[in-house]
């Protein structure tokens, strides 16, 4: 089995610790104690010499003081007693010295072992409680924490993935070993970790239809559905909040088939977008159009446009403006600005001219005049039939051109004598000037030259408009 760092730092502290204690009794074994006795014993014949000779030399001076002392001293009593002294002395005095300094020892390695054992006792638990450290409580915090906090305090951890609807992915939802519990460093803490909730679980799609924006947000949040995407957008007729569509990416997917994993879009209202009244509107004086409608443009302004002649500003600038300038509008405000067509001109009335005059009074209008005149059999010859536009009205601009029609009157018939080559561009002079006048041509014989017209149907005398003429020519 694989041992954790701390433990093998306690088991080296403990074997450095034995390994002290063991060597210190040793020292207190059977021999030790024996050759502690002789040693006792040495020592204590020479301490009671060294005492027999004071007591001599004691007596000295007593009897140099007094002759009783000394005689009782000399009667060989004290002589005996100082010769038999050291033998009781030793005899008794071993005896004694044995029993008290075993006892001594005994008492005295007692407490010193008693301290070593005391003193391990403290360090093994100084060492366990300084080697430990207080689990925290994992639960809802995010799994990068949790590995910080490991690695900091020398703690393994142990982790298993799991789905789970109830914590966000990579959240820790449990811990094997309880908060607030201690545990030695190299430890292994077990935890489970969210993967958020599971992707192929079937979910069953509501009536959106039937719930407002906060409910089907609310939903989306209880199933954990982060494939579902509410889109807000607004509209001016649908009430803010309320259910606008809904489109599965898979066309194949339904309300009852959906899996959290697919895909579906949900757009609702924002009801009518209202904007701050923050855009500050130009002087658009003397400004082109363009100029115009790219400031409309960038800042989401409904702009219209109108038109005006002005005798002083140029055409294409703009004359006027509904909203001042200074002034300040929000995105999708209507705005209007009057842009001007130039210097007018008015059209005359050309039925007070001719075929003949007309462009030079158009000239005169600074109008550009085509004339050209039609056959009418109702509008006498050379009056107006008609022109392009009317009299009054103003043009600006360079495309300032007008068309006058005058009237030739009836379509007048004489052909006779005419060449027949003649007979199809005659014709086609009624046809280009509006009448519809057809003809068609018979081979006759005639003392009259080869090609000759030399009889119509009609002849020196006015048409009508749809007449229809056959034409004799000479073979």
């Amino acid at each position: 089995m694989r041992l954790r760092h701390s433990q093998i730092s306690f088991i080296n502290f403990m074997k450095d610790n034995l390994l002290i204690m063991s060597s210190f009794l040793n020292s207190f074994d059977n021999d030790n104690y024996d050759e502690t006795r002789t040693s006792k014993k040495t020592s204590d014949k020479k301490k009671s010499e060294q005492n027999d000779a004071i007591l001599d030399v004691a007596d000295l001076d007593d009897k140099s003081k007094t002759d009783t002392k000394p005689k009782l001293r000399n009667n060989g009593k004290r002589s005996q007693r100082s010769v038999e002294q050291p033998e009781h002395d030793k005899r008794d005095g071993i005896e004694e010295v044995d029993t008290d300094y075993r006892k001594k020892k005994i008492i005295k390695y007692s407490a010193v072992g008693g301290s070593v054992v005391a003193v391990l006792l403290i360090g093994v638990l100084t060492f366990f409680l300084l080697n430990q450290v207080t689990v925290k409580s994992f639960v809802n915090t995010p799994i990068n924490d949790a590995k910080t906090w490991a690695l900091q305090n020398n703690i393994n951890l142990e982790t298993e993935y799991v789905y789970d609807k109830q914590y966000d992915e990579n959240v820790i939802t449990e811990q094997d070993i309880p908060a607030d519990s201690n545990v030695q460093k190299g430890s292994t803490i077990k935890v489970k970790i969210s993967k958020g909730a599971d992707p192929e679980e079937l979910i069953k799609i509501p009536d959106f239809s039937k719930m407002n924006t906060s409910q089907i947000e609310a939903w989306v949040a209880e199933n954990k559905a982060s494939n579902v995407k509410i889109v807000k957008q607004y509209d001016d007729k649908i009430a803010n909040g309320t259910f606008m569509s809904m489109e599965y990416k898979d066309k194949s997917v339904t309300a009852t088939t959906y899996k959290r994993k697919d895909i579906l879009t949900v757009t609702v209202s924002k009801g009518k977008e209202v904007f701050e009244k923050n855009i500050a509107v130009p002087d658009f004086a003397n400004k082109s159009k363009a100029e115009v409608e790219a400031w409309a443009k960038t800042n989401l302004i409904e702009m219209t446009y109108e038109e005006a002649g002005s005798d002083s500003i140029m055409e294409g600038m703009v004359i006027s403006q509904s909203v001042k300038s200074g002034d300040k509008i929000a995105k999708k405000d209507k705005m209007t600005v009057t842009i001007s067509k130039g210097k007018a001109s008015v059209v005359p009335w050309f039925g007070d001219a001719s075929s003949q005059t007309a462009a030079d009074l158009g000239a005169k209008n600074d109008l550009q005049v085509s004339v050209r005149t039609e056959y009418s059999d109702s509008v006498a010859y050379g009056e107006l039939i008609w022109q392009s536009v009317s009299s009054g009205t103003y043009l600006y601009g360079t495309d300032k051109k007008v068309e006058v029609v005058y009237s030739e009157g009836r379509p007048y018939m004489s052909l006779i004598g005419q060449k027949e080559n003649s007979i199809a561009p005659y014709f086609f002079d009624f046809k280009s000037k509006g009448a519809n006048i057809t003809y068609s041509i018979k081979y006759v014989n005639s003392d009259q030259p080869k090609g000759t017209v030399v009889w119509t149907s009609k002849d020196s005398q006015y048409l009508g408009m749809n007449d229809h003429i056959e034409v004799h020519v000479a073979k």
